[in-house]
C-alpha cells in the first residue's frame, strides 16, 4: 500500500492481523479514501475490513491503472511501484465517492463464476469430441460432459433458489425477464454484476455496460479456489 502525495508505502499480510495493521497505518496518516485493484476475490476481506472501519473504498480495473502508468512513463512492475501508481491514480482520476460494496451479492457472483466455468469445461469436451476417434476415449469424454451438464442444471436451480429467497432480487429478476432474451441466468448475472440497476437512469446504466463486461471477464478462473483445469484433457 502507498499514500499519495507523500509516496509512503507499507506491506502487510492478507489476514486479520494484516488488515488491522493496515487500518492503523491509514488512520495514523489520516487517509480517507482507499483504492484497490480488482483481483477476482482476493481483495474481498481487505475491502470489507476497510469499509467497516469507515474508509471510502473503491476498486479499479487493473488495465486502467496500467495505462495510467504507461502514460506517466512508468514501466517498472513491482509491488511498491504498483502501489504508488494506484495512489497517484486515485488522487488524480478518482473524484466521486465510491459506493459501498454489496457484500450480499458475493455468494451469487461466486455461483455465477462456477456456472461459467462449467460451461467452459463442457465446451472443452465438445471440442475434443470433434477430433477424437477412439471409442474408449469418446465414451470417457461423453460421460464427463454428461456429468458437467447435470451439475450445470443443479447450479441453475441453486441460482433460482438464491434469487427467490431475496424479495428485492426476485422482484428485479421478474422485471428483467419481461425483456425478450433475458432468462433466469442473465437476470441473475445482471443482479450480481450491476447492482446499480433500479437506482440510476437508463442513460447512466448504459454508460456502465462496459464496466459490467470488464467485471464478467474478471470472474472466470481468478478466484482462490477455482480455476480452469483441463477437465476433459
Amino acid at each position: 500500500m502507498a499514500i499519495s502525495p507523500t509516496r509512503e508505502a507499507t506491506r502487510v499480510s492478507r489476514d486479520a492481523a494484516g488488515i488491522a495493521a493496515l487500518i492503523a497505518w491509514f488512520s495514523a496518516h489520516e487517509v480517507i479514501r482507499v483504492v484497490l485493484e480488482a483481483s477476482g476475490g482476493y481483495d474481498r476481506e481487505v475491502t470489507a475490513g476497510l469499509q467497516a472501519a469507515s474508509f471510502e473504498v473503491a476498486q479499479l480495473n487493473p488495465r486502467r491503472v496500467r495505462r495510467f502508468a504507461e502514460a506517466k512513463g512508468r514501466l517498472a512492475k513491482n509491488d511498491t511501484a504498483d502501489a504508488r501508481t494506484i495512489a497517484q491514480f486515485t488522487a488524480v482520476m478518482v473524484e466521486d465517492v465510491p459506493p459501498q460494496r454489496r457484500r450480499d451479492l458475493d455468494a451469487l457472483a461466486e455461483v455465477l463464476t462456477y456456472r461459467r466455468q462449467l460451461k467452459e469445461w463442457s465446451t472443452d469436451c465438445t471440442s475434443q469430441l470433434e477430433h477424437l476417434r477412439d471409442p474408449a476415449w469418446r465414451k470417457k469424454i461423453e460421460q464427463k460432459k454428461a456429468g458437467l451438464e447435470r451439475e450445470l442444471k443443479q447450479v441453475d436451480q441453486k441460482l433460482a433458489d438464491m434469487v427467490a429467497k431475496h424479495d428485492d432480487w426476485n422482484t428485479l429478476a421478474r422485471r428483467l425477464r419481461t425483456i425478450p432474451g433475458v432468462g433466469p441466468v442473465v437476470s441473475a448475472t445482471l443482479i450480481a454484476l450491476l447492482p446499480e440497476l433500479g437506482a440510476l437512469s437508463r442513460r447512466a446504466i448504459a454508460s456502465l455496460v462496459g464496466a459490467v463486461r470488464r467485471r464478467q471477464r474478471q470472474l472466470p478462473g481468478r478466484t482462490p479456489y477455482l480455476g480452469r483445469p483441463p477437465v476433459c484433457a
